[in-house]
């Protein structure tokens, strides 16, 4: 008998598929921002002329980063208070994980300074690092002393100006304005207004958060710099008289701040996110969560599911 050899041979072949490990991040934006500094008191040398006007607070630094949150890792703020009058505002610190364990990432920034010899402050420095990679950011300047009219305080993305002496004409006898902040969230880290002396007109005028200048045109109250309104703001330098003096304006805190598109819950296609010291708000038109943590220490966690593979 032959054998016949023609014959199919079937072999099963289990083809080769790339899996990528189930992954439970999600896309953040971040914030630390700086406390503002303090405006300057004003000082009355008890003589006639014997005065200075105080200058503006430096509003404090602004460092941002996007990235990748990991679940199951807590990280650490630690968020700085605003500086009362002759005081440099307090630094805020933020230690967050991108894309797995070992991607720490850490945003330190400087408060603002406070104002000094009737000159602004200068805005706080900062810095965001990596385990690749550090950057740095430079402060910006306040500006120029000027006993009669004082410089307003550098806000985070501007210098702080000089003072224009009265001469008799229009747009003379002010207080140097503040530098500018940044525009988010209502207005951040603006520089505080210069304060003036008699003969002068308005105290400096400031924007992004940051206090106006003292001044002489009301009550003896107004010889006082105003306080900062907003996040990493600087205050208000004082005005001064023979015999009057102000109290400069108070920098006000520094925040962190934790932005993502979705809700916090622990209901499908939620975020399990909690924190301490920290508040936060839901914008259901633009699907988006903001956290604000407060002065003082606070921690951020977001937990997945087990079991999870970490690094990814």
């Amino acid at each position: 008998m032959s054998i016949n050899r023609n014959v199919n041979l079937i072999k099963a072949i289990q083809p080769q598929v790339n899996r990528n490990p189930v992954s439970y991040n999600f896309d953040a934006n971040l914030f630390a921002i700086g406390a503002g500094g303090g405006g300057e008191t004003s000082f009355d040398g008890a003589g006639a002329g014997g005065y200075e006007a105080g200058g503006g607070g430096g509003g404090g630094a602004v460092v941002s980063a996007s990235i990748s949150v990991v679940p199951n890792i807590t990280w650490t703020v630690d968020v700085g208070e605003g500086g009362s009058a002759d005081t440099n505002g307090e630094d805020t610190l933020l230690i967050a994980y991108d894309g797995n364990y070992s991607g720490q990432t850490t945003l330190k920034a400087q408060g603002g300074l406070a104002g000094s010899n009737s000159g602004g402050g200068n805005s706080g420095t900062g810095s965001l690092e990596t385990t690749a990679v550090t950057q740095s950011y430079s402060g910006f300047t306040g500006g120029a002393q000027n006993l009669n009219v004082a410089g307003g305080g550098a806000g985070s993305t501007q210098n702080g100006g000089a003072g224009i002496p009265y001469d008799g004409n229009p747009g003379t006898g002010l207080g140097g304005p503040g530098g500018a902040g940044d525009n988010i969230f209502l207005g951040i880290a603006g520089g505080g207004g210069g304060g003036i002396t008699p003969n002068n007109i308005d105290g400096g005028l400031a924007y992004n958060g940051g206090g106006t200048g003292g001044d002489l045109t009301a009550a003896p109250s107004s010889f006082n710099g105003n306080p900062a309104t907003n996040y990493g703001g600087g205050g208000g330098g004082a005005a001064a008289d023979d015999g009057i003096t102000g109290t400069g304006g108070s920098g006000f805190k520094g925040t962190v701040i934790v932005q993502f598109t979705g809700v916090i819950g622990t209901e499908l296609d939620q975020f399990d996110v909690v924190t301490t010291n920290a508040s936060s708000s839901y914008d259901s038109l633009n699907n988006r969560t903001t956290i604000f943590f407060e002065t003082g220490s606070g921690t951020f966690r977001y937990t997945a599911p087990f079991p999870y593979v970490p690094g990814n």
